[in-house]
């Protein structure tokens, strides 16, 4: 299972049973991350811009910006 937490401008997804950051998402273009929620293979970042913007956790790769 993993963990969002929020560290300054940046997202880690760090796995809640070994506490190993997993992946990095950096939010400082975006005036930084407000808040994050892990839903299966996704993760999606509400950034300071008002934006939300969608990640595959997996990959890291950008699906979606609403």
């Amino acid at each position: 299972m993993l963990v969002a937490k929020i560290e300054g401008h940046s997202v880690k997804l760090i796995d809640g049973a070994t506490g190993i950051c997993k992946r990095i998402f950096n939010c400082s273009n975006f005036k930084g991350a407000k808040s994050a929620e892990i839903t299966g293979e996704l993760v999606a970042i509400a950034c300071g811009d008002g934006k939300t913007r969608i990640y595959d956790v997996n990959n890291g790769v950008l699906k979606r910006t609403i």
